[in-house]
């Protein structure tokens, strides 16, 4: 038997590919529409999110975060469906999530300083805090997991409370307290709405600082004949503000490529 979280982790991951080919279709350049519009203006304040904790040029990193954050924004509000549960109040599905951040950030970090200086990282301030390095890194992952699990499940388990106790409490006195009722359950609404923007709001920014700290942790190299400190930070995509988020990220790619060749 398919666990109930399982199903519901399929049904959301289907729903944002099903939104992504819908976005595709109507791209625009010259008149986008309101699903545009709103996407276009997410992409601009997670560029301007990663560009203010990386410190780098952000299209290497908008894959993830964006997919990080619209997933658990996503799951979470599954919960809110009558019968349904969030796939983010299982333990075994926020494990996963903090495991695809634990392999992110070496994989940024080799990707950005390489292998050795990366690796080098582990044994500072000397050889002896290896083991205390590791064991940062596994519990900063579980700290993840369990700080998404815990917060999504108790806001579920309280909805589920709330609304027993008020059906048990005004059985009989539907017709005197239903408006009371239905302004709880409103407000209960929202605060659940509120919760899902604000987890989905913190685990991405604590994998961002995560990667961060896996990118920047380097030796600086000395500057010679008075190069300037922009250099290092590699290509500036903020001096045309007007291109539009998506097409800034085709013009990084581009200059990424031509770097690469």
């Amino acid at each position: 038997m398919i666990p109930k979280s399982a199903a519901t982790t399929w049904g959301v991951m289907a729903a944002l590919v099903l939104l992504a080919l819908v976005l595709y279709r109507r791209l625009r350049e010259d008149a986008p529409g309101r699903l545009q519009n709103t996407f276009e203006l997410f992409m601009e304040q997670l560029c301007s999110l990663i560009r203010e904790i990386v410190r780098r040029d952000p299209a290497p990193y908008v894959p993830l975060t964006a997919t990080l954050f619209l997933f658990v924004f996503a799951s979470n509000l599954v919960g809110m469906i009558p019968g349904l549960s969030s796939p983010t109040s299982d333990l075994g599905v926020t494990a996963a999530l903090a495991v695809v951040v634990f392999c992110s950030v070496p994989f940024y970090g080799i990707r950005a300083r390489g292998a050795r200086r990366y690796l080098r990282t582990y044994l500072e301030p000397n050889a002896f805090m290896l083991p205390f390095n590791v064991l940062g890194e596994i519990t900063r992952t579980l700290s993840l997991a369990v700080r998404l699990f815990g917060n999504i499940m108790s806001g579920e388990f309280l909805l589920l409370v709330v609304i027993g106790v008020v059906t048990t409490v005004l059985h009989g006195y539907a017709r005197v307290f239903l408006p009371a009722a239905f302004a709880l359950t409103l407000f209960l609404s929202v605060l659940s709405l509120i919760t899902a923007v604000i987890q989905a709001y913190i685990f991405t920014i604590l994998s961002l600082v995560y990667i961060g700290a896996a990118v920047e942790r380097r030796d600086r190299p000395a500057r010679t004949h008075g190069a300037p400190a922009a250099a290092e930070a590699g290509p500036d995509t903020r001096e045309t503000p007007n291109a539009g988020p998506l097409r800034l990220l085709k013009k990084s790619n581009e200059t990424e490529g031509e770097n690469d060749g």
